[in-house]
């Protein structure tokens, strides 16, 4: 059962490490995570996925994007939002966008200073795990766990110890 519970213990460990270095090199080459919570994008990028975008200097969209090509911009609120670009005007600087499963675009064209990036890769449900986890609620329920398992595996430590003195 020990060597079980030390196998347990080393993957979760190992997994830890994989999502920290992951997650990192990510954030070090220009990539930023976003939780979709929406399914204008759907089928190409589900709800409650969390999508990555590699981020593009203002002076740069105008040389990557094309019509189709799926960018992250922020509107004027502040609010983050993915959607494809189905027309522009570099003059002008005029970028229409709309959702996959939208029938007319959005209500508002956007300019290059609000695109924040270009989408590169979404991986499903994750999105819906990390919402969860943040739950404040959750959080202590996971923390609460942690102290009763660490307490109990020391007090059976200590019965075992005291078992043996005897």
């Amino acid at each position: 059962m020990k060597k079980v519970i030390n196998i347990v213990e080393y993957i979760l460990i190992g997994l830890f490490a994989v999502i920290i270095v992951f997650s990192l090199g990510l954030y070090i080459c220009n990539y930023r995570a976003k939780i979709v919570l929406s399914g204008s994008m759907e089928p190409r990028i589900y709800t409650g996925s969390l999508m990555y975008y590699k981020k593009i200097s203002e002076s740069d969209v105008y040389d990557v994007i094309k019509n189709d090509t799926i960018i992250t911009y922020e509107r004027e609120d502040g609010k983050a939002v993915t959607h494809r670009v189905i027309s522009y005007d570099k003059e002008k600087d005029i970028i229409i966008t709309k959702g996959i499963d939208e029938n007319s675009a959005n209500d508002a064209p956007i300019k290059a200073s609000q695109v924040k990036g270009i989408y590169a890769f979404s991986i499903p449900i994750l999105g819906f795990i990390i919402n969860f986890i943040r739950n404040p609620f959750v959080i202590l329920s996971i923390a609460i766990i942690v102290v009763l398992v660490i307490l109990f595996n020391s007090l059976y430590k200590l019965l075992k110890t005291h078992q043996k003195d005897e």
